[in-house]
C-alpha cells in the first residue's frame, strides 16, 4: 500500500509511507490487523517520509454484539521542518497516533450506524432514501473540504498560489473544474489560515456550531438570524449532527438558498463544515433523487487540541484553521487577478479576527 496521511490543517506535515498489509484471523472472533515499511525492497520505490516499524490493530468480538480494539502506532519519521502551532499535536499523537486512528474509527462506525437513527424533519426525512442522500451528501462535503486544507498532495487537483504569515500562516490555492460535476464550473479560490487561540477546543466548538452567533462570523447570514430546518443526529455527542440552516436575511430577501452543515467532534478532533445550497437541490434529495449532481463549495473549520505557552504558563488551547472556498470566475479558462487573491486573504483574515474577538471573553 501507498499512503499519504494527512492532519486538519495544513501547518501539519504530510506523511507519507510504503507499507505491506497482513491480515489473520488469530482466532475464533479475533483478527490482528499488521503494517510495516518495506522501503529499500523496491527498486526505484518513492521516498517516503515515514517507515512503519510493526503498527496495526486487534479487534476482538465481545459477547455483546460490540468489537474490543487494540491499537498500536510505532513509526520512525524523517526530519521535518515544523511549524510551532503544530507542534503539541504531533507529540500528543492528536494528529497521526493510535489515540486519533481510534477515534476516527469510532466516529465512523456511528456516522454509518446512524442513518436510521432519531431525526427532526420540519421537511419529511421519514423517506430513508432522501435521509441517505442527505448524509452522503453531507460525507462528499466533507471530502471536498478536506481537500481543500490538507498540505501539498499528489491526489488532489489544487495548485499552491502563495503562502504568507508567520505566526498565522494564510495560504491561497486555485483550482479550474472543467468535468467535476459535483461542483460549479469556473476558477476557485480556497485560502485557509491556522491559530492558535487560549481556549479549550470543545468552548471554540460549541461556539461556531451555536446558530445564535453565527452571524458574528458566518458572511453567509448577511447579519440574519439562523433556525433550524432539519436535523439529523449521527453520533452520540451533542454537535455530531448534519444539519439544514435557514437564514432569515435571505428568506426575507426572496433568496432561495440554503445552508448545508456537517459538524463532528472527537477527543483527538472537530470540525465544522456547510455550504450553501439551493432549495431546487434540497427538494430533489427529500425525494430520494441521486445527489451526484449536486454542486457544492464547502467552508468551514478544524478544531485540534493544541497546549502551547501563554502568559508563562501551558495552557490547554486550540489550533484553529479556517477555510473558505469561493468561485471568481465562472469560466475554467480566466486568469487570476491580483484583486481576487486580495479579496479572499482580506476576508479570511477578517473571519479569524472576529472569532478571535468573540472567544476573548473565555480567556
Amino acid at each position: 500500500m501507498s499512503v499519504e496521511f494527512h492532519a486538519l490543517s495544513h501547518v501539519v506535515p504530510v506523511r507519507n509511507c510504503n507499507f505491506l498489509r497482513h491480515c489473520k484471523q488469530l482466532r475464533e472472533g479475533t483478527w490482528a490487523l499488521v503494517d510495516i515499511s518495506i522501503d529499500g525492497l523496491l527498486p526505484n520505490g518513492p521516498v517516503t517520509t515515514c517507515r512503519k516499524r510493526p503498527s496495526g490493530c486487534i479487534v476482538q468480538a465481545l459477547p455483546n454484539g460490540y468489537s474490543k480494539i487494540i491499537w498500536i502506532e510505532h513509526v520512525a519519521v524523517q526530519d521535518q521542518i515544523i511549524n510551532d502551532l503544530s507542534k503539541s499535536i504531533i507529540r500528543s499523537g492528536y494528529a497521526y497516533g493510535a489515540k486519533h486512528w481510534i477515534s476516527t474509527l469510532e466516529r465512523q462506525c456511528e456516522r454509518i450506524s446512524s442513518v436510521i437513527g432519531d431525526a427532526s424533519y420540519p421537511y419529511d426525512l421519514r423517506n430513508l432514501k432522501g435521509r441517505q442522500n442527505l448524509m452522503k451528501l453531507g460525507e462528499k462535503m466533507i471530502l471536498k473540504f478536506f481537500s481543500g486544507i490538507s498540505a501539498a498532495c499528489a491526489s488532489h487537483s489544487w495548485k499552491l498560489v502563495s503562502i504568507n504569515g508567520d505566526d498565522e500562516p494564510i495560504r491561497i490555492m486555485v483550482r479550474d473544474n472543467t468535468d467535476d460535476p459535483e461542483s460549479p464550473w469556473g476558477v476557485f479560490l480556497n485560502a485557509s489560515i491556522s491559530l492558535w487561540i487560549p481556549v479549550p477546543p470543545e468552548a471554540v466548538f460549541h461556539y461556531l456550531r451555536n446558530k445564535n452567533t453565527r452571524a458574528q462570523w458566518d458572511i453567509l447570514t448577511n447579519g440574519g438570524t439562523v433556525e433550524e430546518m432539519a436535523y439529523i443526529s449521527n453520533g452520540k455527542k451533542i454537535g455530531n449532527c448534519v444539519t439544514l440552516l435557514l437564514n432569515s436575511q435571505n428568506a426575507n430577501q426572496g433568496n432561495n438558498i440554503l445552508i448545508l452543515q456537517e459538524t463532528s467532534t472527537t477527543p483527538t478532533s472537530a470540525h465544522i463544515v456547510y455550504t450553501p445550497i439551493d432549495v431546487a437541490s434540497i427538494k430533489m434529495i427529500f425525494e430520494g433523487v441521486d445527489h451526484e449532481e449536486v454542486k457544492l463549495l464547502p467552508s468551514g473549520f478544524t478544531i485540534l487540541p493544541s497546549d502551547a505557552l501563554y502568559n508563562d504558563n501551558i495552557v490547554n488551547g486550540t489550533l484553529l484553521t479556517i477555510a473558505f472556498q469561493t468561485l471568481v470566475d465562472s469560466s475554467p479558462s480566466a486568469n487570476l487577478s491580483v484583486a481576487s487573491l486580495a479579496s479572499v486573504d482580506y476576508l479570511v483574515r477578517s473571519i479569524a479576527n472576529k472569532i478571535k474577538t468573540a472567544l476573548s471573553v473565555l480567556v
